[in-house]
């Protein structure tokens, strides 16, 4: 791909690299897969290596490097980011306004995460009171029992300008439409469960999609199997809608042997919180339009690429 507009990125070293120089050349080695780059020794290469170690404009970098051509100059961050030896930073950032819908298992998590991104707003929707099934699964504890979710969590300390509350279930996609009016909303995310969770998340895909709103979806867990949050951009051929089919068979019973724990919500928090920030900084948001889940006794997430009606591509 393309480097985007040089005054619209940072570049910076991608993480766990270590450098070395041996015999006229520059080493580097990935710390996360140990695969070993060789480069031809020039002062000014590793002058480079060396400004990147925090983020620099194109012009910054050029400025302390004119001896180096900005064709050449462009070349080499080229190979570099081809190789996945650095990252590029947008110095643009949205301001972001979440609908946060449901506080339960994997809500009360979302929330946590989301409480220390630089947020401009936060509201958080639902009607439940923190019960003894809560504590210590989700992020309530003892002192917590009791009391409505929207007042405990409101209550917490956040790196976000302004978090709001309304102790409401939502029944149709007019209920949050007129919420998205009310808070000016311009993300929604999906963590409940009312009245179901795929119809829940066919009244946000629909109240997004009319409102040109990006929104996630979090298409839910059964015990420890947890399934991967999908995040969608309004006005695509890849929709929720369209990449989710319904079963037309009568549903006898679910069977779990036990509640989802508190680390494996707090994976699925974690990753939306990733997918936000990304968004906010203007890089694709992480498995973007792919599917997958939470492979429990690996320990890791396990996703596949997805065409715009969610079959996995290549079938």
């Amino acid at each position: 791909r393309p480097l985007p507009l040089r005054g619209e990125m940072k570049y910076l070293l991608s993480d766990a690299l270590c450098v070395y120089t041996s015999d006229n050349e520059i080493q580097i080695i990935k710390g996360q897969s140990g695969e070993i780059y060789h480069f031809r020794y020039t002062e000014s290469f590793l002058r480079l290596l060396q400004l990147m170690r925090s983020p620099k404009t194109f012009e910054e970098l050029h400025q302390s490097l004119q001896s180096v051509s900005m064709e050449s100059l462009n070349g080499i961050l080229q190979q570099l980011k081809n190789m996945g030896l650095i990252d590029i930073e947008s110095t643009l950032t949205r301001d972001i306004r979440v609908m946060l819908i449901g506080l339960g298992s994997l809500g009360s998590h979302i929330f946590t995460h989301l409480s220390m991104l630089p947020l401009q707003s936060l509201l958080i929707v639902d009607d439940d009171t923190v019960d003894e099934t809560n504590l210590f699964r989700q992020v309530f504890f003892t002192e917590d029992y009791g009391k409505d979710k929207t007042d405990v969590l409101i209550s917490r300390p956040t790196l976000i300008q302004q978090v709001e509350a309304v102790n409401t279930v939502i029944q149709s996609s007019s209920n949050i439409d007129k919420l998205l009016d009310v808070y000016q909303c311009n993300l929604v995310i999906q963590a409940g469960d009312r009245p179901s969770t795929g119809e829940l998340a066919m009244m946000i895909c629909d109240a997004a999609e009319q409102r040109s709103l990006p929104y996630i979806i979090n298409p839910g867990y059964i015990g420890g199997a947890v399934v991967f949050p999908e995040f969608y951009f309004s006005g695509r051929a890849y929709t929720y809608r369209s990449s989710h089919h319904s079963w037309n068979s009568h549903l006898i019973f679910q069977h779990q042997r036990d509640k989802i724990p508190f680390r494996l919500c707090s994976e699925v928090g974690s990753v939306v919180a990733q997918q936000v920030e990304d968004y906010r900084c203007y890089r694709e948001p992480i498995g973007y339009q792919k599917k997958g889940y939470f492979d429990y006794k690996q320990y890791r997430w396990v996703t596949v690429p997805v065409d715009d009606e969610g079959n996995e591509k290549g079938e």
